[in-house]
């Protein structure tokens, strides 16, 4: 009506005639003319409110992990790889902490935390045993090591300027550590040493497979891994979603102890020897009933409920 009364007004109407036709008081209107600059800018404020779009804009590290997570679940549809909570919950994680480290690194260029990478071999049995993590980095004697001795960490522990898992690594792996483990866990558990080693195809494996009397090494058809690989059934993604769920624990735990210290910080403080403990950890927390139930995919005549 205010805004009805200034257009009448302006349009040439006098005082009197708007009295006559709006049937309110004189002084009213009077009052309205008077304040037609607050009324106009009451009138374009609301205007503009109504005409604005409001949208909240998801920005910085969740929003670019969004994105690669989106691409990534696109990818493994298109391969028809089965996709789990449990896997798209840990590829969030693991995308979320690296996107957020790569935009730290560009503000920071000394900091290269974001390029480092280990490589864990992880496996069990279809009863549900885990045998021990098999870890690979680049420097043989980390500085994290210091004092400690490689045979008390909780893995095994080798060392490769690639990450990569060699032929002789894999030899090393299986006769120096894992045999001696399977022959224990069969003494102790009353049944013959006769193991059936189901493991992915890969070049790092060597062409021959008699490595071990006692020890009978499968490797599975080329491109199928993700899709019968037991350790792809959800064992994979658990384990890396425990290891991100306490080592984020961690850096909040720091961060709120010391309101000084940045999450930049805690990733600069961050070393192989706690990546090792954190990994030990999230293995520890892989369920006996998770180990088991993966081989439900490939075998499941074995696994009793």
């Amino acid at each position: 009506m205010k805004l009805k009364v200034n257009k009448d007004y302006e349009g040439g109407k006098s005082v009197m005639v708007i009295v006559q036709q709006s049937g309110m008081a004189h002084s009213t209107i009077a009052t309205i003319l008077k304040n037609k600059n607050k009324v106009m800018g009451a009138v374009k404020g609301s205007a503009s409110l109504k005409t604005t779009r409001l949208t909240k804009i998801r920005e910085g590290p969740i929003s670019d992990m969004e994105k690669f997570l989106l691409s990534w679940i696109e990818d493994q549809t298109q391969k028809c790889i089965p996709l789990r909570t449990m896997m798209i919950t840990a590829k969030a994680e693991n995308l979320f902490a690296m996107t957020f480290i790569l935009k730290e690194d560009k503000l920071t260029p000394t900091f290269k935390a974001f390029r480092d990478r280990i490589t864990v071999s992880l496996g069990g049995s279809v009863t549900g045993y885990k045998w021990k993590l098999f870890v690979i980095w680049h420097s043989e004697s980390p500085r994290a090591f210091k004092h400690i001795s490689k045979h008390t960490l909780p893995v095994y522990y080798r060392s490769n300027k690639k990450l990569r898992m060699t032929q002789l690594l894999f030899q090393d792996a299986l006769l120096d550590c894992y045999a001696s483990e399977m022959e224990k866990y069969c003494l102790e558990n009353n049944i013959p040493f006769k193991i059936l080693l189901i493991v992915d195809n890969a070049p790092r494996h060597p062409p021959f497979i008699d490595l071990h009397p006692n020890i009978k090494v499968v490797f599975l058809p080329s491109d199928t891994t993700s899709l019968i690989q037991p350790m792809d059934q959800g064992v994979i993604a658990a384990f890396k979603a425990y290891y991100w769920r306490r080592t984020f624990a961690q850096a909040i735990a720091a961060i709120e102890e010391d309101p000084e210290k940045t999450l930049m910080q805690f990733w600069k403080d961050y070393n192989i020897y706690d990546c090792i403990k954190n990994l030990a950890w999230a293995w520890d927390d892989v369920t006996k009933e998770c180990m088991s139930g993966i081989w439900k995919q490939t075998l499941k005549r074995f696994v009793h409920d």
